[in-house]
């Protein structure tokens, strides 16, 4: 086959709704920065190096560990999207996107995301065993890092990759803006260390740096459910 057939070929398999994935290196470098600053944060966390910042800002958000109108309403925020929360809603939702477009790939990009972000968060948790700030260690570890920052992000990422395969920077400043209303909401009402939020949003980003590498949604018009794949002319090569 010709360059100019081979190069028609593969004009025909995009047009036909075969998937353009972004470039692999900047997604990667991301979250490989991300990766090493939120280790870097754990080791700081659990030597205690972080006390003193912490300590501030707990005073900053809530003088004087008062309870008032605003802990309040924004208890609301923090109750209603807990982790549990968030995690059935964006499940949910790739459940309905998968029947619709007849296609188990939303379900199980969604899956391989939830499940990767949980797995991190919990061996943080566990591994650094911070003491929340009432003194208190929860049922599944430490508060650090934040499953409710960690989770609200995952929930508006997948969102986005669900409803478009490549969202714009509009859609990802809404991911962003989700995490810093959840993470401000923490910290208003004292639930989190300013450090715990703060490793929240870097799992986060690890996690949602490589997720548009799956296949959240499959080629347009496809109705199976196995991955798209490329036609026979885009496949050939010249001899």
């Amino acid at each position: 086959m010709t360059a100019p057939e081979l190069q028609a070929g593969d004009v025909s398999a995009r047009a036909a709704g075969s998937p353009r994935r972004p470039p692999g290196g900047r997604a990667v470098a991301t979250a490989a920065v991300a990766l090493g600053v939120l280790l870097a944060l754990s080791a700081l966390v659990a030597s205690g190096s972080t006390v003193p910042l912490d300590d501030r800002a707990r005073e900053l958000f809530r003088p004087n560990d008062e309870w008032g109108a605003l802990q309040v309403r924004v208890d609301t925020v923090v109750e209603g999207l807990r982790p549990r929360i968030t995690g059935a809603l964006v499940v949910v939702l790739a459940v309905v996107l998968g029947l619709v477009r007849r296609s188990w790939w939303p379900v199980l990009s969604v899956a391989a995301v939830v499940t990767t972000g949980a797995l991190l968060t919990l061996t943080l948790k566990g591994l650094v065993g911070r003491a929340d700030t009432h003194g208190d260690l929860g049922a599944l570890g430490g508060s650090y890092p934040s499953g409710h920052v960690v989770m609200v992000l995952l929930l508006g990422g997948c969102t986005a990759l669900l409803v478009r395969e490549h969202p714009g920077p509009l859609a990802w400043s809404l991911v962003g803006l989700g995490g810093a209303v959840m993470a401000w909401a923490l910290l208003v009402q004292t639930a989190h260390w300013l450090t715990d939020v703060v490793g929240g949003v870097l799992v986060g980003v690890v996690v949602l740096a490589l997720a548009p590498r799956l296949p959240f949604t499959p080629a347009s018009g496809s109705a199976t459910a196995g991955p798209p794949r490329r036609s026979r002319a885009a496949r050939t090569r010249p001899r």
